[in-house]
């Protein structure tokens, strides 16, 4: 692509992608359409017991973050102390909590993946039963490009839905119950701050760790929607253009064998990859600034709870231990508050796979209710075709199927 027309190419890009948009409750109120009824009903229950072992193991895991936080705290402790005997028990102490968080971890683990087949399995069947039927897949060629390559939606799409709902929901219900555990703990730890902004102007800010956290946390948020918005309709093009090329080589391997024949799928092949291939490198720019936001955010993140929590320091009003652990849930409250910026960019191409589940789910149920229209009719030709009594057959024009 030259610079001669590489912005031109950007803005149609972005403007298809603008057609698309889709954002968080819309992504998340189609997906459980497609996918809710997995988990009602009778044979619901050993989805519902998944759901229930995930949430009692990221329970467990919770409580042992939160142990971890204060074994930092005793062990900085001891070693300001320089008490060598102490430091022997602090490390069967941590030991014990690395034994216990690898056990419950492999358990979780186990269980979000099988959560993810078993939703993948149900929403697969169902998509696949309801698509091979009749002139179904016929009609959904004719319907243009906002439905064409089911079978892609169906193998990569659906994989992509199912397995970051489940990662969505997980990290979700983690988040907030880590943020209720060690909110306490930060406040509880800050203390009081100070502030004297004139010889009659002074005040104290409560618990000011926590608010720290969140402001950090809220103008990460806000930059990174600010810089990552655009990615999540791009991707929603990307991914079409994606099976919009994989379909074209179907075709090619599909079709006759002569040599015009040939030359013809070469230059629509070529087309279609170069429109993919354009699209990538807005992509790349976009992402590498919103790559700036959240790195620099990162960064920026492990130095701000030390340098708010040394005045206390400082000022002996808390220990080594006091400080280490200050900063420790200062930074488990910043990033459980932050889980938004860390899952932009996965987001985008979630919501894009579930817009492309979501078409293909539509059409599908359009042509359900046709069918069902059409079986509902009654028998209009047999009873217009039947003329009145005394008059003789093809006496009137005939009605032949309405």
């Amino acid at each position: 692509m030259s610079d001669a027309t590489a912005p031109d190419a950007e803005a149609d890009d972005n403007a298809e992608a603008g057609r698309r948009r889709l954002d968080a409750g819309s992504a998340t109120a189609n997906f459980w359409r497609i996918g809710g009824g997995f988990f009602a009903g009778r044979k619901a229950r050993p989805a519902r017991l998944l759901v229930a072992a995930l949430a009692v193991l990221g329970v467990l895991l919770v409580g042992v973050n939160l142990l971890v936080n204060f074994w930092s705290g005793a062990v900085f402790d001891v070693i300001e102390r320089r008490d060598v005997d102490g430091i022997i028990g602090q490390i069967g102490c941590l030991a014990a909590l690395a034994v216990a968080y690898l056990l419950f971890s492999g358990y979780h683990m186990h269980a979000k993946m099988r959560l993810q087949v078993e939703w993948r399995v149900w929403i697969t069947d169902r998509l696949i039963a309801d698509w091979l039927v009749a002139d179904r897949p016929g009609r959904l060629v004719a319907m243009g490009s906002g439905y064409d390559n089911p079978d892609q939606r169906i193998a990569e799409d659906v994989r992509l839905a199912t397995e970051s709902a489940v990662d969505f929901a997980d990290g979700i219900f983690t988040s907030v119950l880590t943020l209720a555990c060690f909110v306490g703990v930060l406040w509880s730890l800050s203390g009081w701050l100070r502030v004297e902004l004139g010889p009659s102007i002074a005040f104290s800010i409560p618990g000011y760790l926590v608010f720290g956290a969140a402001v950090y946390a809220a103008a990460g948020t806000w930059v990174t929607h600010i810089f990552g918005r655009p990615l999540v309709r791009l991707n929603q093009v990307r991914l079409g253009r994606e099976a919009d090329f994989r379909i074209g080589l179907t075709h090619a391997r599909e079709d006759g064998a002569s040599l015009e024949s040939h030359a013809s799928q070469q230059c629509d092949i070529t087309a279609r990859f170069r429109r993919l291939t354009g699209l990538w490198g807005i992509l790349i720019r976009r992402t590498r600034r919103l790559t700036y936001v959240t790195e620099g955010y990162a960064v920026i993140g492990a130095g701000v709870p030390v340098l708010l929590a040394a005045p206390h320091y400082f000022a002996h009003s808390i220990t080594l231990g006091g400080l280490m652990q200050s900063t420790a849930a200062f930074v488990t409250v910043q990033m459980t508050l932050s889980w938004f910026v860390n899952n932009y960019a996965r987001f985008a191409d979630w919501s894009a796979s579930v817009e492309r589940i979501n078409a293909l789910r539509r059409a599908l149920d359009v042509m359900a209710a046709e069918r069902t229209t059409d079986a509902i009719q009654p028998p209009m030709r047999h009873v217009l075709d039947m003329p009145p009594a005394g008059e003789p057959a093809g006496g009137r024009c005939q009605i032949q199927d309405l």
